[in-house]
């Protein structure tokens, strides 16, 4: 195709979050030499400041999204509309609800549709799976994005064609340089003293998430590295018992919840390294994308983002005792850790240079338009 091609993003809300982020790092980072970008979306968010306007022409459609509701069926029309008014040539959808709408609309306006699936469908969206199983859905999607091949094996165990497939680690600006002088501003901005080691943990703050071992770990690492402080970013229903938990452990005062933050790559220039206590989902992706060490549970998903012993841990006993060890193993060894952010450096820009990966997408995008309808 010679002309630029009219893409259509259907996006649910700009929430912090590691989902919304990589949507949003999408659009940005697509040429806007070959991309006509237009973006309907449902609900605000902290992130939408951070899309770049004056190259997209964006609108809202509604406030809500349920899957089972009637604003469902005006968000087609809506959406249907919207296609043959600005000639669009393909939608991106990646919300499970969005999804099921967007490839509606894609079909009804015979039109192409590729989706980024960015979870375990097996194990968090069972009605995606048997959608893609016994609906027309998956029929109607030409082309799917994972952000790791554990979830390209999953797409695959439920149906999708693996030719169907293509997995992308993001599509970041990469950039591990920072002023000493605004580590001091962040620093003192979150109260945090120059000489203070900083150990983080990212994401919403809700259950299964591994934030109760984060908290429990936290006595174990003061006992070898008094000067540690640990930084929680997110926000959610289990701050409260958090903080309960700290105060129980006695280690309040070595706790820092900022709440959602858009600044998240500048606030990793400041930590020492980050855990990641979850092995049913991808998680904390930008601590190695930053050149910083991370620490998690052994696991297929997460073994994508961490070459142990290399990069980080991949540590096979979810206890607080586990976790404690391998961080104070690294604070207490300035080589080793300066070999491993070292190594953290190359491998992020091997896996999640965005300039290298929104080309992989573009080339997507143009193969599915120049293939037969």
């Amino acid at each position: 195709m010679n002309k630029k091609i009219n893409i259509l993003f259907l996006v649910h809300k700009f929430d912090v979050g590691g989902v919304q982020r990589v949507n949003l790092s999408m659009i940005n980072s697509l040429d806007k030499k070959k991309f006509n970008i237009f973006v309907l979306y449902i609900k605000e968010g902290l992130l939408k400041q951070e899309l770049n306007q004056e190259e997209v022409k964006i609108k809202k459609i509604g406030d809500v999204l349920k899957i089972k509701s009637f604003f469902n069926i005006l968000y087609f029309f809506k959406i249907c509309s919207y296609v043959k008014e600005n000639k669009i040539n393909i939608i991106h959808t990646q919300d499970p609800i969005l999804y099921y709408i967007g490839s509606i609309a894609a079909k009804i306006t015979n039109i192409k549709h590729i989706r980024s699936q960015p979870n375990f469908i097996s194990k968090y969206e069972r009605k995606n799976a048997k959608t893609l199983k016994y609906l027309p859905f998956e029929k109607w999607t030409n082309h799917f994005i994972t952000f790791n091949k554990a979830t390209k094996k999953d797409l695959v165990e439920v149906g999708v064609k693996t030719e169907k497939i293509t997995t992308i680690y993001g599509y970041y600006d990469l950039d591990f340089g920072i002023s000493k002088e605004k580590i001091k501003r962040i620093k003192k901005g979150l109260g945090i003293d120059e000489e203070k080691r900083v150990i983080c943990s990212i994401g919403r703050l809700a259950e299964n998430k591994g934030l109760e071992l984060y908290i429990q770990m936290i006595p174990i690492i003061l006992e070898k590295i008094d000067n540690a402080v640990f930084l929680i970013i997110g926000d959610g229903p289990l701050k409260k018992v958090l903080i309960e938990m700290a105060k129980k452990n006695h280690v309040l005062d070595k706790v820092i919840f900022s709440g959602n933050r858009t600044d998240v790559d500048d606030l990793m220039k400041i930590i020492d390294l980050g855990v990641y206590a979850n092995e049913k989902s991808a998680g904390m992706g930008i601590v190695p994308r930053n050149g910083k060490v991370l620490i998690s549970v052994n696991s297929e998903i997460m073994s994508e983002y961490i070459v142990n012993g290399k990069t980080g841990f991949l540590i096979n006993e979810k206890s607080p005792q586990a976790f404690g060890k391998e961080v104070i193993r690294i604070l207490e060894n300035e080589k080793l850790m300066n070999i491993m952010e070292a190594n953290t450096k190359e491998f992020a820009i091997n896996r999640f240079d965005g300039s290298n990966n929104i080309k992989i997408f573009e080339n997507v995008v143009m193969k599915i338009l120049n293939e037969s309808k």
